[in-house]
This record gives structure tokens, C-alpha cells and sequence, in this order.
């Protein structure tokens, strides 16, 4: 017998002995509840004996990593229409009831800011050279040039919020929607239409 064990008392080998039989029982207890634990180790341990990996630890790691869910990124949501009808203000009201459903790619360009527009939140304020360093490697999904000034979106701000299991909204316009289309993106469309051309036209004077 150990000589530890031995200097104990018989009371304190009794809660010892107590508590190893806690253990054991909240043990069994959790495999009785949790069947799956037994498949899944026997089946781990089938493939390392008929595999025989020389790396146990790397076997083990993509054995498991195989049995995780793939996770299906939810298409992304393109919401476009003519200039000033309204698109900013129906994302920034979907983003502020749905937080946890819905996120915004923030797209790029080379014009000025607008009043109360904060960089990287309401787009990525770029240069012109900039923004052509991004067309010539292909960076972003769709770009357009639009009055003189020029808008993208780019892969990455996508993959962004899609990482977080949320619907992406982009904000495109009709010229951005038609390279989109051409491309192997899978995308769901909202088209936004004003009530009038003479109500459009008061919106974009009025700005």
C-alpha cells in the first residue's frame, strides 16, 4: 500500500473513498446520457487501427475536424435602385432591428464624404490610385464608375459577414447588379424603386 495512503486516518480514507465513488457515478451518470461518446470513440478508435498513423495526435485532430457541421453562409442580400431613393435608409433600419441577422458591406470609393459620413462605417474613402490598385488584383466583386466617381465592393468586406453567420447587405448600383449577375456569386436581389421620376429628382436636388 502506498505509504500516503497509509498515513491517513479511517475516516479520511472513508470520505476518500466516498468521493472516488462520487466521481465514478457523476462519470457514468454523463456517458449514460451521452451514448454518442461511445460511437464516437469507437469509431476513432477503428480507424487508428486500421490506418496506423504514425502521427496519432494529427490523425486524431483531422478525424474529428471531418465530423464538424459545415456551416452554409447565407446568401447575401443586393439592394439597389436609382441614387437617392432611399437605400441607405431602409439597410440602416434592417442592421437596427436585426442586428444578429443582417450586416453591411462597406463598399469603396473615390468620392468626397457626405455630411455626417464616418469613414469605414458609411463606405471606405479611397484615392483614385487606390481604388484602381484594387480593379488590377481583382479585389473587388463588382466595382462601377459612376458621375466621375468610383464605387466597390469587395470580396473580402463580404466573406467578413458572412465569417459571421449573418445575411450581407450590399449596397449596389444598377451598373454593380449587371457584373454581379455575370459572376458565379450566389445573391439575392431588392430593387427600389422611387414613387415618381419628379419625387426622385426633389430627393437628389434636395441633397
Amino acid at each position: 500500500m502506498d505509504k500516503g495512503v497509509q498515513s491517513l486516518t479511517f475516516e479520511e480514507l472513508s470520505i476518500l473513498n466516498e468521493r472516488k465513488e462520487e466521481i465514478k457515478h457523476d462519470h457514468n451518470a454523463y456517458l449514460d446520457g451521452h451514448p454518442e461518446l461511445k460511437t464516437l470513440l469507437s469509431s476513432f478508435m477503428s480507424a487508428v487501427l486500421i490506418e496506423k498513423p504514425s502521427d496519432v495526435l494529427g490523425f486524431a485532430k483531422d478525424h474529428f475536424d471531418a465530423l464538424k457541421p459545415i456551416k452554409i453562409s447565407p446568401d447575401p442580400l443586393v439592394v439597389t435602385g436609382p441614387s437617392g431613393v432611399g437605400k441607405g435608409t431602409l439597410i440602416t433600419r434592417l442592421l437596427g432591428k436585426y442586428p444578429t441577422q443582417f450586416g453591411f458591406s462597406v463598399s469603396h470609393t473615390t468620392r468626397d464624404p457626405r455630411k455626417g459620413e464616418v469613414d469605414g462605417v458609411a463606405y471606405n474613402f479611397v484615392t483614385a490610385d487606390e481604388f484602381e490598385s484594387h480593379v488590377q488584383s481583382n479585389a473587388f466583386l463588382e466595382f462601377a464608375y459612376v458621375h466621375g466617381n468610383g464605387y466597390g465592393t469587395s470580396v473580402r468586406a463580404v466573406e467578413e459577414v458572412q465569417t459571421q453567420e449573418k445575411i450581407c447587405i450590399l449596397d449596389i448600383d444598377i451598373q454593380g447588379v449587371q457584373q454581379v449577375k455575370k459572376s458565379s456569386s450566389k445573391m439575392k436581389f431588392l430593387f427600389i424603386a422611387p414613387p415618381s421620376m419628379s419625387d426622385l429628382e426633389k430627393r437628389l436636388r434636395g441633397r
